[in-house]
């Protein structure tokens, strides 16, 4: 059986090798060697928007493509546009990712599917994780018995990186393009612009790509023209 996804924005280029912080490789190692024991305890990830949640299950769908066991990642916010009955048989998956358990919250039928595909799954002796921003107790659940169920998972919290993480990122980023940067712009990306980890890297992106159609060398004020259009 396949890996299976239908959320787009997953890439083969977040893996487990460039999932930065060091408490998060950790935690990242912790996970990994949850799955490869077969442990059958399920996982619940707390992490705030933008602090690699989507990377590290995704980094995971990677690392499963070498494996015997079959995977799915389900994106809530995606599968809420379709009907709840789509998660029945996912049990027959050994490691079910879930993406993002919050955004069922409120939505009754919903919730009862996901409870439902829970307790199939234990059953199988299948391994679950879980995502959301905030800890299983303060989603605003109204089934208690599905609350109560993600509040036994085993908990990790995914970490905001340092400034100093975050420059050394970029610059292993900037290699990994050919792309000669001096510190003087990566302080000035920074300083001046979104600096959670995606949108940096979106904006080296961008920076790579008018640099290669101008033919110019990468400077502040070249810098600044760019992200500013």
């Amino acid at each position: 059986m396949k890996q299976q996804t239908l959320d787009l924005r997953l890439s083969a280029q977040q893996t487990l090798e460039n999932f930065f912080g060091k408490t998060n490789q950790k935690i990242a190692q912790a996970i990994t060697s949850h799955i490869e024991q077969r442990k059958s305890t399920p996982i619940f990830i707390k992490a705030a928007e933008k602090l690699g949640k989507t990377h590290l299950l995704n980094a995971v769908m990677q690392q499963m493509k070498n494996s015997s066991n079959a995977a799915i990642y389900i994106a809530c916010k995606d599968y809420l546009q379709m009907e709840p009955n789509v998660l029945d048989h996912l049990e027959q998956y050994d490691l079910i990712l879930i993406d993002d358990i919050d955004a069922i919250a409120r939505l009754t039928e919903w919730e009862q599917a996901f409870f439902h595909l829970f307790n199939r799954a234990i059953a199988k002796n299948r391994q679950l994780i879980f995502t959301a921003r905030l800890p299983a107790n303060l989603i605003d659940l109204q089934l208690v018995d599905l609350k109560s169920r993600l509040q036994a998972a085993l908990l990790y919290t995914l970490e905001a990186i340092s400034e100093v993480e975050k420059k050394e990122l970029l610059v292993a980023k900037a290699q990994q393009r050919g792309l000669n940067i001096s510190a003087e712009v990566f302080n000035y990306l920074l300083a001046n612009h979104d600096r959670s980890l995606p949108g940096l890297i979106q904006s080296l992106e961008r920076i790579d790509k008018a640099a290669l159609i101008a033919k110019r060398r990468i400077t502040v004020p070249f810098v600044k023209k760019i992200l500013s259009g």
